[in-house]
């Protein structure tokens, strides 16, 4: 498997939740996924890219400096897929004329 088959939309929906929240468990309720299925998975894409995405502690979470940057990107590539789903739904409307 390659390094790039390991990040999906699915993880940058996860990064950004848990950065508007500040809470895996929180981030979980929002996006339906377990509190425990949502910090595996980050602790996967943590170990395959060799960096941290979120400091834990008892205050909670935030970004490190790999996590800005991924969630930047996130923001980004998240707004692009919605604009792309828009838009070939908007072509077949037209098409189906």
């Amino acid at each position: 498997m390659s390094e790039y088959d390991h990040l999906e939309f699915r993880h940058l929906k996860y990064i950004l939740a848990i950065a508007e929240l500040c809470s895996f468990t929180a981030a979980s309720l929002q996006v339906h996924v377990t509190q425990s299925a949502i910090s595996t998975q980050i602790r996967q894409i943590e170990d395959v890219y060799g960096i941290q995405i979120f400091s834990r502690d008892r205050d909670g979470v935030s970004l490190t400096p790999y996590g800005e940057i991924l969630l930047a990107y996130a923001r980004d590539l998240l707004r692009a897929r919605a604009d792309l789903i828009d838009h070939v739904g908007e072509v077949r409307a037209v098409l189906a004329l």
